[in-house]
């Protein structure tokens, strides 16, 4: 989720789902697959997710315009944004930045203090980070609480998102449900906080 202010002073909460999709060895996901994720995630949204491609790896965002891009730094990470930061006029203070949308103000903390905006950043986020020329992907989250990441990989494909069903919805992975996690939640054993619902796919 990310909350953004109204013109007229209000404000206005605003569902917004990340997801990408890269692959170190193979061509990007064709047209139809990427129709697919940016469909799944559209489920909390009313427009269908918008994307972009850089670095064999397609990103997506629901809530966005047809032109949308990744925010892109000097460096050439490309970052995605989920969530809400309650401390943005002090990050904006500190970074000497104008009023922006809180997913412009996590990029511009990455660009300026790397990794330690996860931090310094007070709220309940997530991101997902493509480094430059897609040598690898960063994946994180706010402690405590943060809306949820779901990812998949294998040798030489990462897929993340915030909801598994887009993981799925591209046919490349085969949906399953985990029964040692039915098992284990049934017996109120937690242990596992990273363990989904679905084999192979981690939270």
């Amino acid at each position: 989720m990310d909350i953004l202010e109204a013109e007229s002073g209000s404000w206005k909460l605003t569902v917004v789902l990340i997801g990408a999709h890269k692959s170190w060895t193979r061509p990007v996901i064709d047209t139809a697959k990427q129709e697919r994720f940016a469909s799944a995630l559209a489920i909390a949204n009313p427009r269908p997710a918008a994307s972009c491609i850089a670095a064999n790896t397609v990103m997506f965002a629901t809530g966005q315009h047809r032109a949308w891009q990744a925010h892109t730094l000097a460096d050439g990470s490309h970052v995605l944004f989920s969530g809400h930061i309650a401390n943005r006029h002090q990050l904006r203070n500190e970074l000497k930045v104008a009023s922006c949308s809180d997913a412009s103000l996590y990029a511009a903390g990455l660009a300026a203090w790397g990794n330690k905006i996860d931090l310094r950043a007070i709220g309940q986020f997530a991101s997902i980070i493509v480094r430059p020329e897609g040598s690898e992907m960063q994946i994180a989250r706010s402690p405590i609480a943060a809306p949820p990441l779901n990812y998949w990989h294998d040798k030489d494909r990462f897929i993340v998102s915030s909801i598994a069903s887009a993981i799925f919805s591209t046919g490349e992975i085969e949906q399953r449900l985990d029964q040692q996690k039915i098992a284990d939640t049934l017996l109120l054993n937690y242990n596992e906080g990273a363990r989904s619902w679905f084999e192979g796919v981690s939270r």
